[in-house]
């Protein structure tokens, strides 16, 4: 009796199969959701406190188990879970939207304000009788952004420094006026300091942070700075200070070459620097040096020292320059070394230096940078071809590259880079276990340059370049410019990829896509739906941090999961400030004051009104004022890119912005712009030349400034009797005359 039932289960299972399958083919007349419904959410994952949080949704039927179809006419609510509000009087009021014909839909909910926490939103979709709610885990971050700035986190005990405190609100980086600010001086978590401040209607303050004593060397304090005296000192920004090497002056032998490394065979210079106590140079001393390639060393006896070594006398700049011809023939690609050796007494001290060149070990290097970072297969994208010299200086030369479906002549810029198109074929790329891409899916690149380049040498071959392929990637999304200003409005398009042959879903992704721009800091975002994606939509840009803002695309799957993709977009400020200042006059002599005139612009000559400070440090004393750096508009949005600001005139300009500007344009603008900065605003502060080796830096101003034409402000700033001859921390290197302006 067992072999009859053993046959039955086949036949039972066949049954209960084609039940299944028939149930499941049902409809129910007029019920789109009959066996249930479910709904797409697409959101940033943070927002500001009090800010808005955008949201696109997309409600999806089963009017069977297999047949998912957009749900329209549904009605989605969005609402704060009260539990995970903290404590509140009462709940938020929720946000509802009835999707359209195709089931999608905007929400824009508000963040309500509180302290920074991670918060849980409730995404219910209702048709009918049927509903359904998801959760989506959203954090809250704190309202206001602070930042604190010093010229050199290197100080003297004992001494004064500046600090400078800029406010800004997180959601719209707007600067915060009036906001007050709690600094302290932290020893070991006790405060030695604290004051309290009141922005400016730049947002920013000022002020001076005395600098306990102290004998050890290895002691640090933390300088904070909190807006609103927020309790919370998670939410300060800090800077660490430590103490800065202070000892008696002594003479010192500088020993360096001027270049870091060479070919074989090239002619390398040195130069070799003397200074006595005071940091003075030493003309008329006699010095002695030696020049030996790697594996040789200079003698230890003093008679060899003098037969072996080379007389000189160093200048009226306390100098002697010299070079020397490099070795020639070399092992490939080791390369060597070329020592130099010195040895000189100044006042009874005997100084000693050395220094190294490398010879021939520099290779020159070649790099392509995808737009979307990965080769897109059946896409049409843009590459960065940057072509470098053995010495990491940039190459400018006509190259050749090549590749599957790649044949083009670009020539690189003064910056050693070059911009090329290719559209990469579906089938591009593959897994490769030998040769230079060996270890993964990759596509090979050739980059051959089409004309004897010096640069290149030794190098004759043709540089092999492996680029990654995306086969997963569903396309690339793109803005129609590389950089906007904040408040714009964009164009987004996303392109599909072209599935290659072997791929098992041949459908493009077209659309509709979701697609959200988040600020540089994710406080704030904008979203929109874009039905078409090749023909894309316009999107506002968000009120935010400046910065690098985060494009993402999504688009909903119905049989699968949901596609996501992602760029970048450099978005400055509404005005680009630009700085100058002027020595109007005065006496530059110690217990002098010294006049400056500033003009304050943006990047196109009109005037702009903004807080502007003043420091004056002693040129030789150590210090540096690189902490004062971070307060420039245009280094805080190249420095994160490592792309030198002078590269460009003007970053945001119209149609593609960030391009440099042309010398016919500069020169025809020249005489406009100097009409226009003879028209801007002006400051003029008087700088009181300090007694003593190290000056202090600027006191604040002890009234209001008094309103100037167009916007500008007149300033007399004495100096206090406490800063004359007082030993201060604040110095920068051989420039005296240093500025900031931080104008929003």
């Amino acid at each position: 009796m067992a072999r009859p039932l053993h046959l039955a289960l086949p036949v039972l299972a066949l049954a209960a199969l084609a039940l299944v399958r028939d149930s499941g083919a049902q409809r129910a007349t007029g019920d789109p959701a009959a066996r249930g419904l479910d709904v797409f959410v697409h959101a940033p994952p943070e927002v500001a406190s009090g800010g808005t949080l955008p949201i696109d949704v997309e409600a999806m039927g089963f009017a069977s188990v297999i047949a998912p179809s957009p749900l329209g006419h549904a009605t989605v609510e969005a609402a704060w879970n009260p539990e995970k509000l903290g404590r509140v009087a009462s709940a938020p009021p929720a946000v509802e939207v009835t999707t359209d014909g195709d089931g999608r839909g905007h929400l824009d909910v508000p963040m309500p304000e509180g302290d920074d926490g991670d918060l849980e939103l409730l995404v219910g979709v209702r048709s009918g009788a049927h509903a359904r709610t998801r959760s989506l885990a959203v954090h809250r971050s704190r309202l206001l952004s602070t930042e604190i700035f010093v010229p050199d986190t290197r100080v003297v005990p004992g001494s004064d420094i500046s600090a400078w405190v800029i406010v800004r609100s997180a959601s719209s980086g707007e600067p915060v006026a009036g906001a007050p600010v709690h600094v302290a001086l932290l020893e070991g978590g006790v405060p030695r300091f604290e004051a309290r401040l009141v922005t400016d209607p730049a947002g920013g303050a000022m002020t001076r942070v005395p600098i306990p004593r102290s004998t050890d060397p290895a002691w640090t304090w933390i300088l904070e700075a909190n807006a609103l005296g927020d309790p919370q000192r998670d939410h300060a920004d800090r800077v660490t200070l430590v103490p800065r090497e202070e000892t008696p002056g002594t003479p010192s032998l500088h020993v360096a070459w001027r270049e870091s490394a060479v070919h074989a065979g090239d002619h390398a210079t040195f130069f070799i620097d003397v200074r006595d106590a005071t940091d003075q140079p030493v003309a008329g001393l006699p010095v002695r040096y030696w020049l030996g390639p790697r594996g040789t060393r200079p003698p230890k006896d003093e008679p060899g020292w003098l037969k072996a070594s080379t007389a000189a006398i160093t200048s009226a700049a306390g100098e002697v320059l010299g070079g020397t011809d490099t070795p020639a023939t070399v092992v490939q690609g080791a390369g060597t070394t070329v020592q130099l050796v010195a040895r000189t007494s100044v006042d009874g001290h005997d100084l000693a230096g050395e220094s190294l060149v490398q010879v021939g070990a520099g290779a020159a290097s070649a790099e392509i940078l995808p737009e979307a970072r990965e080769i897109v297969p059946g896409v049409e994208q843009r590459l960065l071809l940057r072509v470098l010299d053995g010495h990491g200086r940039p190459v400018a030369a006509p190259f050749l590259v090549e590749g599957d479906g790649l044949h083009q002549e670009v020539r690189t810029d003064p910056w050693g880079e070059a911009e090329l198109t290719w559209k990469a074929p579906p089938d591009v790329g593959a897994a490769r276990n030998v040769g230079p891409c060996a270890g993964g899916v990759a596509a090979s690149v050739r980059v051959r340059a089409t004309t004897e380049v010096p640069q290149l040498y030794p190098r004759k071959d043709p540089f092999e370049l492996c680029l990654s392929i995306d086969r997963e990637a569903a396309g690339i999304v793109r803005a129609d410019r590389s950089a906007a200003r904040i408040g714009e409005a964009i164009h987004v398009s996303v392109t599909p990829a072209q599935p290659s042959g072997e791929a098992k879903d041949r459908a493009m992704a077209r659309g509709p896509w979701s697609v959200i721009v988040r600020s540089a800091n994710g406080a704030s975002a904008a979203s929109t739906w874009i039905e078409d994606g090749e023909k894309g939509g316009d999107l506002t840009l968000p009120q935010g941090a400046m910065g690098a803002f985060q494009i993402s695309a999504a688009m909903p799957g119905v049989h699968r999961a949901a596609r996501v993709l992602g760029t970048t977009l450099l978005v400055t400020p509404p005005a680009l400030p630009k700085l100058g200042a002027v020595l109007a006059g005065g006496r530059v002599a110690p217990g002098g004051v010294v006049d400056v005139d500033v003009a304050l612009t943006d990047e196109k000559g009109r005037p702009l009104t903004g807080s502007i400070a003043a420091l004056m440090i002693d040129s030789r004393g150590g210090g540096s004022t690189r902490g004062l750096e971070g307060l420039d508009t245009r280094r805080a949005l190249c420095s994160p890119f490592g792309v030198d600001p002078r590269r460009f005139a003007r970053p945001a300009a119209a149609g593609r912005a960030g391009e440099p500007q042309g010398r016919a344009a500069r020169a025809g603008d020249r005489s406009r712009r100097q009409r226009q900065r003879e028209a801007a605003p002006r400051v003029r502060r008087r700088v009181a030349v300090a007694r003593g080796r190290r000056p202090r830096g600027l006191p604040q101003p002890r009234s209001a400034p008094r309103r100037a034409p167009q916007g500008g402000a007149r300033l007399a700033v004495q100096p206090r009797a406490d800063d004359a001859g007082h030993g201060g921390d604040e110095r920068a290197p051989r420039d005296p005359r240093r500025r900031a302006a931080h104008p929003r």
